[in-house]
């Protein structure tokens, strides 16, 4: 299977998953990780500064990172991510699968094939997050992205998420949609280039067949 630049399958297909892991845009080099190896994997490819910091989201400002191409055509998927602060009062947060041909450089075109209302999600405790979406649509050989996004209501407060590194070369493995709901946006939905200086959420995405 080919490894674009973004995800990387890290469990084999024939286990019954796919996993995708989301490590930071920008980052080409294939690496294969055993399920245990998500602390070394940390290291080599968080920045240091992001240790100490967390993601700055911006309201209802959809976010997309690339993960891999699908080996099958899979029915659910997933995400596993870690808040570091929680929302208060949103009015809306999403999480979703999407598909979508990467382009280098330039935005992506992207499908929503599932989402979940993560509201609940996001105003809760902080601490590793894990949503499963339910998928629809998908065929071998689509390439998938994650997406979230959250708006926050009268008074409210955004959550914040554990980052990933920027996509400081604009590769195109992380893009953004602004004034766009997840659950309602149209098939095609034209994306762009999130900037390079932007730490997008760091997570890792499990395919499966329910």
């Amino acid at each position: 299977m080919p490894v674009p630049p973004g995800g990387y399958v890290v469990t084999a297909p024939a286990s019954g998953t796919q996993a995708l892991w989301a490590p930071g845009p920008g980052n080409l080099t294939p690496i294969i990780l055993t399920p245990k190896a998500q602390a070394p994997a940390d290291v080599a490819f968080r920045s240091a500064a992001a240790y100490a910091k967390e993601t700055v989201e911006t309201g209802q400002e959809a976010r997309a990172l690339y993960l891999d191409r699908l080996a099958c055509a899979w029915t659910r998927a997933t995400v596993c991510f870690r808040t570091v602060t929680a929302a208060t009062n949103l009015e809306h947060g999403e999480i979703a699968i999407c598909t979508g041909t990467p382009s280098v450089r330039t935005g992506a075109k992207l499908t929503r094939r599932g989402y979940v209302d993560a509201v609940a999600t996001f105003e809760g405790v902080a601490g590793v997050q894990t949503v499963t979406v339910t998928l629809s649509g998908l065929t071998a050989g689509d390439h998938l992205w994650v997406a979230w996004v959250q708006k926050a209501g009268q008074g409210g407060t955004l959550a914040t998420f554990d980052p990933c590194v920027a996509d400081h070369n604009q590769s195109g493995c992380a893009q953004y949609k602004a004034a766009t709901q997840l659950s309602t946006m149209v098939a095609g939905t034209q994306f762009g280039l999130l900037g390079d200086s932007v730490e997008p959420l760091w997570c890792v995405v499990e395919v499966w067949n329910a």
